[in-house]
């Protein structure tokens, strides 16, 4: 019975428990329709509600009036808003630039300079500036003394080439009152092997030290390409030039106090380069030499030297430019050299005058180096450097009785050259000795300086005849001399 009861009740136990959920599906099922039922309700009233409301719009037609004062105040308040921020930016961005440019563009700001911002545009600026001119000037102080060393070394040369010059001619002199073949060539040897190889080598030394000269001073002496106006160019050049000028000191300093013994050539090295750089006229003059000019000037000489169309040295193309350029160099240098060329110029070279008589004299008596047939003899010559006169004394022989012609002829010639003025001949009177008509000679004239319009006179003869003085020879065979017919002439 037991487990007949036993094995009913679980049988009971599931049909209760379906019958238990079915009626809890029944009951949702129930709970879902009233809930959708509510649903659909709500979405009516919704629909009802918007088509009264339109309903209502139709019918009445009015506008619905809205009110924009909430509107307006939450849209002041964003500008408001707006602005402010902006305000903020631009002062931001105001105080910021200020600072910036401050730091940029102030001298005075130099409280970042050793941080890792460095120096500020304007003091960058300026020290770069600074070492511009400061490199410049070092270069200007190295080219101006290198170049005043060779300036220095072509006044040497100048007096070493004119000192050989001066040997040939001597020689040359010597030659022609030489009679014996073998002595002439000596010494027409020694000028060739010796005077003329050496002032050749001086010569090509000349050039090469102006060529260095002129390469020095083409390099520019102050910054290039740079937009300035003319009183900031000006200012700039005067700084430059003032800090070259320390440069060379510090140079000169630097020498004396160093190793190196600082001789006067040296003190006067330095001295020169500072006159140097201010003489732009002289600077302009040695960057624009025409040197190929001036070697071909010498070439040209060599050629007519050794042809029968013979040029003086002192006439010469080539010795005029040098001389000319070393007046212009001597004329601002303190050296040793410019010294001697100094007193050497205001020195009166008699042997060139001596050599200007003899060739006047040789013009007018051809035969004047043959002793056996020259008609003018010159015994002694006096010099007088104060009143730069020179005073002749010799004879003039003849076979004809024309000695009066001669010497007035002698007269006229070195009236006329150029070279001398004022002759005087201090009388007249001739004798016949043996063969030969003979007057004395003994005439004093001075050393013209420039152009002499009287250069161009007259014959000495018209100028006689104008004191009614007879200038025709006759002949003294009687050997009296007319004292009387004494002539003094003094061309004023």
């Amino acid at each position: 019975m037991e487990n007949n009861i036993n094995n009913q009740n679980p049988q009971n136990q599931d049909q209760s428990k379906s019958s238990e959920s079915i009626f809890d599906n029944l009951i949702a099922k129930a709970n879902a329709e009233k809930q959708q039922e509510k649903e659909n309700k709500n979405e009516n009233k919704i629909l009802d509600g918007i088509l009264e409301k339109k309903a209502s719009e139709n019918v009445l037609n009015i506008p619905n009036k809205k009110d924009l004062s909430l509107t307006r105040m939450l849209n002041t308040r964003k500008q408001l808003s707006l602005g402010w921020t902006i305000l903020k930016v631009v002062v931001l961005v105001a105080f910021l630039s200020f600072g910036y440019f401050s730091y940029e563009l102030s001298p005075s700001f130099t409280y970042l300079d050793n941080t890792s911002l460095g120096k500020n545009s304007i003091n960058t600026l300026t020290s770069t500036k600074e070492k511009i001119q400061d490199l410049q000037s070092e270069t200007n102080a190295n080219n101006i003394v290198a170049a005043q060393i060779k300036i220095d070394r072509f006044a040497y040369l100048y007096d070493l080439f004119n000192y050989y010059q001066e040997k040939i001619e001597n020689l040359e002199e010597k030659i022609k009152y030489e009679k014996n073949e073998a002595a002439k060539a000596k010494l027409e040897k020694k000028i060739n092997d010796v005077y003329v190889t050496e002032q050749k080598k001086a010569a090509e030394e000349i050039f090469s030290s102006l060529e260095f000269v002129k390469s020095r001073m083409q390099k520019s002496l102050y910054p290039e390409n740079i937009n300035l106006s003319e009183e900031e160019k000006t200012a700039l050049i005067q700084d430059i030039d003032n800090r070259t000028k320390n440069k060379i000191s510090e140079m000169k300093t630097k020498k004396e106090n160093g190793l190196d013994i600082l001789t006067l050539s040296d003190e006067l090295t330095y001295d020169g380069a500072s006159r140097l750089l201010i003489d732009k006229a002289l600077i302009i003059k040695l960057k624009t030499m025409n040197i190929d000019s001036l070697k071909s000037e010498y070439k040209k000489y060599l050629a007519e030297k050794n042809s029968k169309k013979k040029t003086l040295f002192r006439e010469s193309d080539f010795y005029l430019t040098l001389k000319d350029l070393s007046k212009d160099i001597n004329g601002f240098a303190k050296n040793d050299f410019s010294v001697v060329a100094k007193i050497k110029e205001n020195r009166i070279k008699w042997t060139e005058f001596i050599t200007n008589i003899n060739n006047l004299t040789q013009d007018l008596d051809a035969y004047y180096y043959d002793d056996k047939v020259r008609r003018i003899f010159y015994s002694s010559f006096s010099f007088d450097s104060k009143q730069k006169t020179i005073s002749v004394t010799g004879m003039s022989r003849r076979f004809e009785p024309y000695n009066f012609t001669l010497l007035a002829d002698l007269i006229d010639t070195f009236e006329k050259s150029g070279v001398f003025q004022d002759v005087v001949m201090s009388g007249f009177n001739k004798s016949k000795q043996g063969d030969y008509y003979t007057a004395p000679i003994n005439m004093t004239f001075k050393i013209q300086n420039g152009i002499d319009s009287r250069d161009t006179m007259v014959s000495f003869k018209e100028y006689l005849e104008n004191f009614n003085i007879d200038t025709q020879d006759s002949s003294d065979d009687d050997k009296k001399t007319d004292d009387s017919k004494t002539a003094k002439v003094n061309k004023k």
